[in-house]
């Protein structure tokens, strides 16, 4: 997502001309954030207009624009119902480029109605512009994603944080064949937490859904596996540390140390056995899991 999806931009449209052709023309388009804005605005302006009936999204775009909602901001007795944003993966995106000059907006004291309240001339509508302070941003981030940069500071003061781990005890009135899927979850977290870190622990979500023995072999075969294979990336050692002997076989392998020629000063390599990640079939799950849990 950019600057111009988030907050405002031009974006081109076909217009339908009195002769029936069409014309390409640009038109300045709202993004989510002033979408969102907007309605957060509204919500306050119906305190004091509450027999106003509610206008469609743009036309409070535009009475956004306009400022016809500015002296309910400008109120700070006067809190309009709240409306909530949420961002998915907000550390995914250039959130310094995306929020572009909005980021000092957001504070709690530069909102609208506050003794510090800022207001900007967006660039591309030259609109006066303010955020409310009844708009709310949740930002959720994956702290096991390295592939992504660390979320940019100016934006991270600008946050409350909390830390929401795998709570296994929600699975605990799960019990598929005397398996409690709260152990399963726990005993497998228990084990990455010490072979890679905390941040890398399976979500509950994995199995708060599982209903059934089947249920239960595609959360492993189609999830959970796959996923520690990805942390564990071509260490089959570390994923049977992990699962247990059900989900791993080895491998038969016809290595011999005569296969290699003689050196004075070279020694052959060594056989070592090779472990295979299985995908455990339905009627092998129940045994499987009884080993992971030990």
């Amino acid at each position: 997502m950019s600057y111009e999806d988030f907050v405002e931009g031009i974006k081109p449209r076909f217009h339908e001309t009195d002769d029936g052709s069409k014309q390409l023309i640009y038109e300045v388009e709202s993004g989510l954030f002033k979408i969102a804005c907007a309605h957060a605005a509204y919500n306050t302006y119906l305190e004091l207009h509450s027999s106003e009936e509610r206008p469609a999204s743009a036309e409070l775009v535009s009475k956004f624009n306009s400022g016809v909602f500015q002296k309910a901001m400008a109120n700070q007795d006067i809190q309009g119902k709240p409306v909530v944003l949420i961002i998915d993966e907000i550390n995914r995106g250039n959130v310094s480029a995306i929020f572009g000059e909005l980021i000092t907006l957001i504070e709690e004291s530069k909102r609208a109605g506050r003794d510090e309240a800022l207001e900007v001339i967006l660039p591309y509508s030259k609109q006066k512009f303010f955020v409310p302070s009844n708009l709310y941003l949740i930002g959720t981030m994956n702290t096991a994603d390295r592939s992504v940069e660390a979320l940019d500071t100016a934006l991270r003061r600008r946050f409350a944080f909390v830390e929401m781990m795998p709570n296994a005890e929600l699975l605990g009135d799960i019990i598929i064949e005397n398996i409690n899927l709260q152990h399963v979850l726990s005993r497998i977290n228990n084990r990455i937490k010490v072979l890679l870190d905390k941040d890398h622990q399976i979500g509950h979500s994995y199995l708060i859904n599982v209903q059934s023995r089947r249920d239960l072999t595609h959360a492993f075969n189609n999830c959970i596996v796959p996923l520690l294979k990805e942390y564990f990336y071509r260490d089959e050692e570390k994923i049977a540390l992990v699962l247990g002997a059900g989900f791993v076989e080895i491998e038969k392998d016809s290595f011999s140390v005569d296969l290699f020629p003689d050196f004075d000063k070279i020694r052959k390599p060594q056989y070592k056995p090779k472990l295979n990640v299985l995908e455990v079939p339905e009627e092998n799950i129940i045994d499987a899991l009884n080993q992971l849990i030990g």
